[in-house]
């Protein structure tokens, strides 16, 4: 991590220069504390795609509640329904749904199951195939 920076997962960096060129506000909303956060998506490269970081030392209730997105939302001035969350853990889909905030999961590590991916407005395998989902 100190000399070669976080790993980027395949796509990101294009799914990013994506929402910038349709002018999408992009934020990382993480649980965990903004400095860690800064400093890994700084590391990784990717700082000048984002408008703002939020980190879990900025809210009260963690995910699953759904105050970390809320506050993303109310930050960068956009209706929850009109925000999307990118999102791979179970707590993150349960948050993004509980604040009515359509949520797209690219699972990581471990396989939802079915009663919780039904939560998800959309699921795809990697960030390479979330432009495909704006395609009009």
């Amino acid at each position: 991590m100190e000399s070669e920076g976080p790993g980027v997962k395949p796509g990101i960096e294009e799914l990013l220069i994506f929402f910038n060129s349709h002018k999408v506000k992009c934020c990382v909303a993480s649980s965990t504390p903004r400095k860690s956060v800064a400093l890994t998506v700084e590391r990784g490269g990717l700082m000048g795609y984002f408008d703002f970081i939020i980190g879990g030392d900025e809210i009260i209730n963690s995910k699953p509640d759904p105050e970390i997105f809320l506050k993303a939302c109310e930050k960068a001035d956009v209706a929850a329904g009109e925000a999307i969350v990118l999102e791979d853990s179970e707590n993150g889909l349960l948050a993004a749904n509980a604040g009515d905030i359509p949520v797209v999961c690219i699972p990581d590590m471990k396989q939802h199951g079915e009663d919780l991916m039904a939560k998800a407005a959309a699921f795809v395998t990697t960030a390479e195939d979330v432009p495909a989902l704006f395609a009009t």
